[in-house]
């Protein structure tokens, strides 16, 4: 049967009615659930992009339980293409072995070089 609503005699399922940022807060409430179980101790957790299409409390949600995670966790990584969100990140996680990095591209490929969250998000406009 699933997760289903009905509205004036018709059914909807939950793929239909949820925002694409209740989808994702969902699915992340799910794996986040999954550790609880069976215990962060011994793993590398690896998130990309967490936060696409969240609101500001969601981010700051989602900000808060990675910082959570990485104390229990031997190490976590996180992937994003939101310079905003990773400073936000790095803010929290200032202090505790973090280190923020970007992929450049080469004509010959691409290194990863140190990224200064604070100089590349520096400006009056976002």
């Amino acid at each position: 049967m699933g997760f289903e609503k009905t509205k004036a005699g018709r059914s909807r399922k939950v793929k239909y009615t949820l925002s694409e940022g209740d989808k994702s807060a969902l699915a992340f409430s799910f794996f986040l659930s999954r550790f609880e179980t069976d215990g962060y101790e011994g793993k590398i957790i690896l998130f990309d992009d967490p936060i696409s299409s969240f609101d500001l409390a969601r981010r700051n949600a989602t900000i808060n339980q990675l910082y959570n995670i990485s104390k229990k966790a031997d190490q976590l990584i996180v992937t994003t293409h939101d310079v905003y969100f990773a400073r936000s990140l790095l803010r929290k996680f200032c202090g505790n072995e973090t280190i923020g990095l970007k992929i450049r591209k080469l004509s010959s490929g691409s290194i990863f070089e140190y990224f200064d969250a604070e100089d590349e998000t520096i400006g009056g406009i976002y």
